[in-house]
């Protein structure tokens, strides 16, 4: 019987972590592919040294005021115009957190924070929409690849609800 001293036991436990093996992954292929789409996804992304110079805060923080003038209208209505839902899927903001390999932008997080912050100045609910898109979507890239896929596959998705039952 070997006997491992501290020094090998903390490398034999940190090369597991770098190689994320854990019983979890050795038993479940799906949350193994999970993991790895999720590192390349972190690999890839860098958080940008001047947010506010980034294509998308600048379109947002541009929209400010057309969110003003829309505000009065949104409150009254209690939804989102067409037209302004169609400049907000144009400037990509539905597709800030969804991976590039899926269609979306795949921005970095701070970058996501910016643009809803800059939005919500503009009118609070269009911030509040954004945002719940990027949670639902976030959420649902841990189903299953089809599940995924069914969503998310044609790069268009849009998701909107609430965690209250029955509405909210």
């Amino acid at each position: 019987m070997r006997h491992w001293n501290g020094d090998a036991a903390e490398h034999v436990a940190a090369s597991a972590v770098r190689q994320k093996v854990t019983p979890e992954t050795t038993q479940h292929p799906q949350r193994r592919r999970q993991e790895e789409l999720m590192d390349a996804i972190t690999d890839e992304i860098r958080i940008p040294a001047d947010i506010d110079a980034q294509p998308l805060v600048r379109a947002a923080a541009a929209l400010r005021p057309v969110l003003r003038r829309c505000h009065e209208q949104i409150e009254c209505e209690q939804r989102l115009p067409p037209d302004l839902v169609a400049e907000l899927h144009a400037a990509g903001f539905y597709r800030m957190v969804i991976p590039s390999a899926l269609g979306g932008l795949q921005v970095d997080p701070l970058t996501y924070l910016r643009v809803v912050e800059l939005l919500a100045e503009g009118a609070g609910s269009v911030g509040w929409n954004i945002a719940n898109n990027g949670i639902g979507q976030l959420v649902s890239l841990g189903l299953p690849d089809d599940g995924v896929q069914e969503i998310h596959g044609d790069g268009a998705s849009v998701i909107a609800g609430t965690a209250v039952q029955g509405g909210g």
